[in-house]
C-alpha cells in the first residue's frame, strides 16, 4: 500500500472519531436537555396537583360556606319570626297591663284589661290557669281584701278594688266569666249586674240577669257575704272549728258558717272552691284547666 493511501485512510479514521465524539456530545446534550425538561415537566406537575387541590379546597370551602349560609338564612328566618311573636305578646301584654282610677281622690291602681271578648273594655279581676304558675289561694281575709298574684298570669285582683269600682253610684258593672275544661272545651256566663258591698258588710255579693251557656252558677249565690281563711262579716272571726270557710280551701261567697247546713249548696257556684283548679258545677264537676272573671262598665247605674 502506498503512502498516500495511508494518509487518506488515517485521515478518514480520525474523521470518524472525531464524528463519533461530536455524536456521542450531542447525544450527551440532549440527555441534558431532555432531562431538564422532564424536571420542568415533574415541576409543572407538582405545581398543577397543589393548584388542583387548591382549587378542590376553595370549591369544598364555597360549598360548605353555602350551605351554611342557607342553614343562616333558615336560622334567621325562624328567629325573625320568634321575635315577631314575642314583640308581639309583649306588645299585647304592655297594651293590657293599664292603671285604672275607681274614684276621684283615690290613686289609679294596677289592672289587665282584655280587649278581646265580647267588643273589649274588661277589667280582668280574678285569673286561674293552669299553664300560667301555680296561685295559692288558700290564703286569710287581708291577701283576699287588697289582692295577689300577678296580673299577667294567675291572680285575685282584690275586694276592696271591686267594690270600689262597682260602688260609684254613676256607673254599673257587668261581670262576664270565660271558662275552659281540660278538653279544650269553652263556656261563658254573663252577668248584666254585678256589684260588691263594702268591707264591713263582708263584700256582700250581687249578680243578676244572667245569660251565657256555661249555666248559672252563682245566681244562687247572690247576697252572701264573703269568707276567707276562717273570716267573714266585714273581716271578723267567724264560723265554728271545722266550718266551710276552713274546709273550703280558697276565699270565696258563702253561706253563713255557723250551722246554716247549706254550705254544700252554695260550694256550686264557687269558680275558686278548689286548690287543684277552679270549678263550675253548672256545666261540670272537674277541674277547669282555666278560669277568668272580667268586671266591664256599662253606663249609668239604674
Amino acid at each position: 500500500m502506498s503512502l498516500t493511501k495511508l494518509a487518506d485512510s488515517a485521515e478518514l479514521t480520525m474523521q470518524l472519531i472525531d464524528g463519533q465524539y461530536e455524536l456521542a456530545a450531542q447525544s450527551a446534550g440532549l440527555s441534558d436537555r431532555l432531562a431538564a425538561v422532564q424536571a420542568r415537566l415533574s415541576a409543572q406537575d407538582v405545581e398543577f396537583e397543589a393548584a388542583l387541590l387548591d382549587v378542590h379546597t376553595e370549591l369544598t370551602a364555597q360549598h360548605a360556606l353555602g350551605e351554611l349560609s342557607e342553614r343562616l338564612d333558615g336560622r334567621s328566618s325562624e328567629l325573625t319570626a320568634r321575635l315577631v311573636d314575642v314583640e308581639s305578646e309583649l306588645t299585647t301584654q304592655v297594651d293590657s297591663l293599664l292603671t285604672v282610677l275607681l274614684s276621684r281622690n283615690a290613686e289609679p291602681v294596677p289592672a289587665y284589661c282584655d280587649q278581646d271578648a265580647d267588643g273589649g273594655g274588661w277589667i280582668v279581676v280574678h285569673r286561674r290557669a293552669a299553664a300560667a304558675p301555680a296561685l295559692n289561694v288558700s290564703r286569710g281575709w287581708e291577701a283576699y281584701k287588697w289582692g295577689f298574684g300577678q296580673l299577667d298570669g294567675n291572680f285575685w285582683w282584690g275586694n276592696e278594688r271591686l267594690w270600689a269600682a262597682t260602688a260609684l253610684l254613676d256607673r254599673r258593672y257587668e261581670l262576664r266569666v270565660d271558662l275552659r275544661d281540660a278538653d279544650g272545651g269553652t263556656r261563658h256566663a254573663l252577668y248584666r249586674r254585678f256589684a260588691v258591698s263594702s268591707e264591713p258588710d263582708g263584700y256582700r255579693l250581687t249578680v243578676a240577669d244572667y245569660s251565657g251557656d256555661a249555666g248559672d252558677a252563682l245566681g244562687r249565690l247572690s247576697g252572701r257575704r264573703f269568707w276567707a281563711g276562717g273570716r267573714g262579716r266585714g273581716g271578723r272571726p267567724g264560723g265554728r272549728p271545722g266550718g266551710c270557710a276552713e274546709e273550703a280551701a280558697a276565699g270565696w261567697w258563702r253561706a253563713e258558717c255557723a250551722g246554716s247546713g247549706d254550705e254544700a249548696h252554695d260550694e256550686k257556684g264557687a269558680v275558686s272552691k278548689r286548690s287543684d283548679g277552679g270549678v263550675w258545677t253548672a256545666w261540670t264537676d272537674a277541674s277547669l284547666k282555666s278560669v277568668e272573671m272580667k268586671i266591664r262598665s256599662v253606663g249609668a247605674s239604674s
